[in-house]
């Protein structure tokens, strides 16, 4: 029986979503180490859920036995502030997660977002049997991570989709969320490597697939899955074209350059659908959300980029 859960990375965009949605049955504990300052977050009525700020590598051993089930969502997140921060991005994706395993009791229950950015340019669709062609730092320590993980067992990893979204700590740096903002303050969007596939996921969905994962341990326990939406897989042009919808008249340039990042590629989420869980939330809804939340950030800039400059992990420099 779980009684206790452990949630790292607590503060971040995925886990205080998750702190919401597990406090209402479980006693669960959240750790972060507020990384980007995000100190305004507050889990209101919330009795059963207690906050500790702290690295996961100072978490007590003793503590960690009383631990009937971990999600490990300590992370730095993307390509860019991995590369940019080489020495804590080891230490952050993998060797915390490495002394992690080792302190829980035998029983204890893991469950790993990774990241479905280990296919790297795939021609064919990606399956959790597709090879992994990382082609970035971040993608190569979530791939060393989840190998850990595996054969420590007791576990479900999960290859997440691009997130889009509102999160009680929000990220700007994510596609849908960035071009979205930028086309409801500025009026243009600028984009390269246009015609590269993307596949995304609403954080609502993350946070339903890991309660699902919770109550279905048994059917899902030591295995990989793909979690996205399918049916909004699409090129980094139709993402452009699905903004505009909703906020007209936006100006669009494609740059001619390529990003260091050369993912391309569409994944099947269809090994979990398979068991019963399926997504419910689109672009539409998440652009509507996202320009509903835009609204209430300030028209100045500089007052705004005051408010916002803890949402871009990709602009960190540790």
């Amino acid at each position: 029986m779980i009684k206790n859960i452990l949630i790292t990375g607590a503060g971040g965009y995925l886990g205080s979503q998750l702190c919401y949605a597990l406090s209402k049955d479980y006693n669960v504990i959240g750790v972060d180490n507020l990384l980007f300052n995000q100190g305004c977050l507050v889990y209101p009525s919330l009795r059963q859920t207690s906050f500790n700020k702290m690295t996961v590598s100072s978490l007590d051993k003793n503590l960690l036995k009383t631990i009937d089930c971990v999600f490990h969502f300590s992370c730095l997140t993307g390509m860019p502030i991995c590369a940019n921060n080489v020495k804590l991005a080891k230490q952050t994706n993998l060797d915390d997660i490495i002394e992690l395993l080792s302190k829980l009791k035998p029983d204890c229950k893991f469950f790993f977002p990774s990241t479905n950015s280990g296919y790297g340019q795939c021609k064919e669709i990606a399956t959790e049997k597709t090879p992994l062609n990382s082609i970035s730092l971040y993608g190569k320590l979530k791939e060393e991570a989840e190998q850990k993980i595996l054969n420590r067992g007791n576990c479900v990893i999960f290859r997440f989709a691009t997130v889009f979204g509102m999160s009680n700590r929000m990220r700007l740096d994510l596609l849908a969320n960035t071009l979205t903002y930028d086309a409801f303050f500025q009026g243009a969007i600028s984009i390269f490597d246009n015609k590269f596939m993307r596949n995304y996921v609403h954080i609502h969905d993350i946070t339903r697939c890991m309660l699902f994962s919770l109550n279905n341990f048994n059917c899902m326990k030591d295995n990989i899955f793909n979690v996205g939406n399918d049916k909004i897989n699409c090129s980094k042009m139709d993402l452009v074209r699905q903004i505009q919808k909703h906020i007209p008249n936006v100006k669009v340039s494609t740059i001619d350059k390529t990003d260091i990042d050369q993912r391309d590629y569409i994944v099947s989420s269809n090994k979990i659908y398979s068991l019963g869980w399926q997504p419910q939330y689109d672009l539409d809804y998440g652009i509507n959300e996202l320009i509903h939340y835009y609204s209430f950030l300030p028209k100045d800039k500089t007052a705004r980029e005051l408010v916002t400059q803890s949402m871009r992990n990709d602009k960190f420099q540790g």
